[in-house]
């Protein structure tokens, strides 16, 4: 059985699935390749929380005014789904503003316009920094942020891990099934989430980091012919402490700002 705990994307869990309480739709939108997946169960052996996932593949082309229109559609799509229009709603960019491949969170964040007060639809947009240096969990943060001002729903941004290198800064994912900060990479936190904060909690990643220990299995699995070999390869990588290694592009600095004008804008786009 695959391995699911370093990567975030769902799809890439259930890609030989047939299973019945999966439903799968693709098809094409402005260039991009839109995939939509509704977990019926929680109970699953892919470890993925009950909702609906959609995945903006722009790895064939880069097509940031599709991608753009593509977010836009999808974003509105989970928001009618929660009868959340014209609801109030906070952005919470998750991550560390000072490590480029974690920093997509407070990116989006700090270019979200706020219409508190001028407009129906409130936006409010909050980056509560990282565990490590405040000492307190973004979700707590976010909940009393929630409580203190009616917010309806947040909207939450975090960095994701994939375990296909061409998907690196490529790939958007949408949910609605709430977010476990660090989960991909075996650092989770609380977990922000309709249970917890008692409002929906729809999510938007993007996949900044692939876990070393991925690439080498998809190369043990190209080389190899022999089943049995190809088990003992990747239980002996398995077993290694370096296999918890993660890498990212050399044109990280450049793409998370760019990814980060892409979503900001769709969500401005919505509230403005």
């Amino acid at each position: 059985m695959k391995d699911y705990s370093f990567f975030d994307i769902a799809s890439e869990a259930m890609e030989e699935s047939n299973d019945k309480k999966i439903k799968v739709n693709r098809y094409n939108f402005k260039g991009v390749k839109v995939e939509n997946l509704d977990i019926l169960d929680e109970n699953n052996i892919y470890k993925k929380p009950k909702g609906r996932y959609i995945l903006l593949d722009n790895t064939a082309c880069s097509n940031d005014y599709g991608l753009r229109l593509c977010l836009i559609k999808s974003l509105k799509s989970l928001i009618r789904k929660w009868k959340l229009t014209n609801k109030s709603a906070l952005v919470l960019g998750i991550g560390n503003k000072d490590y480029t491949p974690d920093s997509l969170g407070p990116e989006v964040s700090s270019r979200i316009l706020p219409t508190h007060e001028r407009r129906k639809k409130n936006l409010y947009s909050l980056s509560p920094g990282v565990f490590a240096s405040t000492g307190i969990e973004s979700a707590a943060i976010a909940k009393a942020i929630i409580e203190q001002e009616k917010i309806d729903y947040v909207i939450a941004i975090d960095s994701l891990v994939t375990h296909k290198l061409n998907r690196l800064n490529k790939v958007i994912q949408i949910t609605d099934s709430g977010i476990v900060p660090g989960a991909g990479i075996g650092n989770s936190r609380k977990i922000l989430s309709l249970d917890y904060l008692k409002v929906p909690v729809i999510s938007i990643g993007v996949a900044t980091v692939v876990s070393m220990s991925s690439i080498i299995k998809d190369y043990i699995s190209e080389m190899s012919n022999n089943t049995e070999e190809k088990r003992l390869l990747i239980k002996n990588l398995e077993d290694r402490e370096d296999q918890k290694l993660f890498l990212t592009t050399n044109e990280i600095d450049y793409t998370i700002p760019l990814l980060a004008d892409v979503i900001a804008s769709g969500i401005n786009e919505i509230f403005n």
